[in-house]
């Protein structure tokens, strides 16, 4: 009788196993968040001795001085008929020299001018510095 009782418990103890991890697999999978695409802006800067700024909607940010910085602001806006999450990554040469925020939350329809600025210290070296500010849109 006794072995009987071990059993059953062996029995419920690993069902009850089987079925958390299960429910934590399934958990997982549909947390996943869905990327609805993947926008990429062109970004440039030159280090140089003039400062030459760029005034226009893009982010090239033109000849940008030591010990300086440039500000720029491109539109966001989210197409959907639901709520968005942006999340920014930047790549290539100017990624150690962008400030921006990493992640932003639209609701349909919105619209929002997302600032994005360069730092160039003293001891950069001269030259032209180029790469993308990548934005991913995810279901919220």
């Amino acid at each position: 009788m006794e072995v009987k009782k071990e059993k059953n418990n062996f029995f419920i103890v690993v069902s009850l196993l089987s079925l958390t991890a299960v429910l934590f697999l399934a958990s997982l999978f549909l947390k996943q968040e869905k990327i609805l695409e993947e926008v990429e802006f062109p970004v440039k800067f030159q280090i140089a001795e003039i400062t030459g700024l760029k005034v226009d909607e893009s982010l090239d940010f033109g000849r940008i001085v030591h010990d300086s910085m440039g500000r720029k602001a491109i539109t966001i806006r989210n197409y959907y008929d639901f709520p968005v999450e942006i999340e920014f990554n930047a790549e290539g040469e100017v990624k150690d020299y962008l400030i921006f925020e990493r992640e932003i939350y639209l609701e349909a329809g919105e619209s929002k001018g997302f600032p994005v600025s360069t730092v160039v210290f003293e001891d950069e070296p001269y030259g032209n510095y180029t790469g993308i500010l990548k934005a991913t849109f995810k279901e919220a």
